[in-house]
């Protein structure tokens, strides 16, 4: 269509060759910056563009150079920030600054050494202990369970409101598959495939999927009913589509979607959803938050409390206090670093074969 254009616009043939090349060249340019932004999942460059503005913020106001930045100047920036923020943010930004640097075709000045030593000071300065979310355990689970069954609804009956049998879907799906919220987010109907040992889930992209490879991982039954995700997720399809009026066997789109205040799927106020809408990674994270307080769940004194990433930490601590070795922890949380999946396994596992337990006392 674009030759075409060319043809009638009165131009010369180089004219109209120069063009076209001009134009297939955007195009390319085009395709470059989405594969660019495909590069990394949507909430990195999220973070990155924070992290940029940050330091892009904190050099122009001292009247220094942002873009190439003297390493010196990076030196000094993480240094000002010791203390105010974490190290894992600061290595975040630090990583924000490079990943600028490379995209612009410059050297990366948290190369330079003198900057890798003085992040290396701040570290024993300061320490890099991580505050997560604190582990939901089995017992925690059951509680918010429990208590979502005897929340009063005139309509489905005590327990059985559209938001109860949505929520246990969510969180029992939640603890068992070691799914991130953005996943769970989302599932389609299509993701979920009944098999005789459970239910199969298909996660097509991930945050650490980032050519979108995808990955299958299995939920089995449980021993008891009332805590088998299996029998909770087929609860809330059921429920789907007798709110939607759709067949079972038909029913199609998100699997976690909105519900408000009447039990009615979408949501009410300025930002209407309607029944098709997906339930975002945010809403995701407080409908775990709602129901643990709800439940009058409380962390260890000191901790944050339970968040989305409570439900996949709490699987991995409870695995591993349960005898799950670390392959198979692993490979259903899909955990690329031994290392990140270890912090989880080390909690559930500190009385495993303990060594002070051989001291005769």
């Amino acid at each position: 269509m674009a030759t075409q254009g060319l043809r009638k616009s009165g131009l010369s043939a180089g004219e109209q060759q120069l063009a076209a090349t001009g134009a297939e060249l955007a195009a390319l340019d085009d395709r470059i910056s989405a594969a660019l932004r495909n590069s990394l999942a949507p909430n990195t460059w999220r973070a990155y563009a924070a992290d940029w503005r940050h330091w892009s913020a904190w050099a122009s106001g001292h009247d220094l150079p942002v873009l190439p930045a003297v390493p010196l100047d990076l030196a000094r920036y993480l240094v000002d920030h010791a203390g105010l923020l974490t190290i894992g943010t600061l290595t975040r930004r630090l990583s924000a600054v490079s990943k600028a640097h490379a995209l612009s075709g410059r050297a990366d000045p948290g190369d330079d050494p003198a900057v890798r030593e003085v992040l290396r000071g701040l570290r024993r300065e300061h320490g890099t202990a991580k505050r997560g979310a604190p582990p939901l355990w089995t017992s925690d689970v059951e509680r918010i369970i429990a208590v979502s069954r005897t929340v009063p609804n005139l309509l489905w009956g005590t327990g059985q409101g559209s938001a109860e049998v949505r929520d246990r879907a969510l969180l029992l799906l939640a603890f068992t598959s070691a799914l991130r919220r953005s996943e769970l987010a989302a599932l389609d109907v299509a993701d979920l495939e009944p098999d005789p040992a459970g239910l199969v889930v298909h996660i097509r992209r991930s945050k650490t999927d980032t050519a979108g490879e995808g990955a299958y991982i299995g939920i089995p039954h449980a021993s008891r009913p009332r805590l088998c995700a299996v029998v909770a997720v087929h609860a809330w399809l059921d429920r789907l589509a007798a709110l939607t009026g759709t067949a079972r066997d038909e029913l199609s789109g998100p699997v976690l979607r909105p519900v408000d205040r009447r039990g009615q799927l979408g949501s009410l106020g300025a930002s209407r959803h309607g029944p098709d809408a997906r339930l975002s990674a945010a809403a995701v994270r407080d409908a775990v938050v709602r129901r643990a307080r709800a439940a009058g769940l409380s962390p260890a004194h000191g901790e944050r409390f339970f968040s989305a990433h409570s439900t996949r930490s709490g699987f991995a601590t409870q695995a591993a206090a349960n005898g799950a070795g670390e392959r198979a922890i692993m490979d259903q949380g899909r955990w690329k670093s031994l290392q990140v999946a270890r912090s989880y396994i080390r909690r559930g596992s500190v009385f495993t074969d303990n060594a002070a337990g051989r001291l005769g006392l």
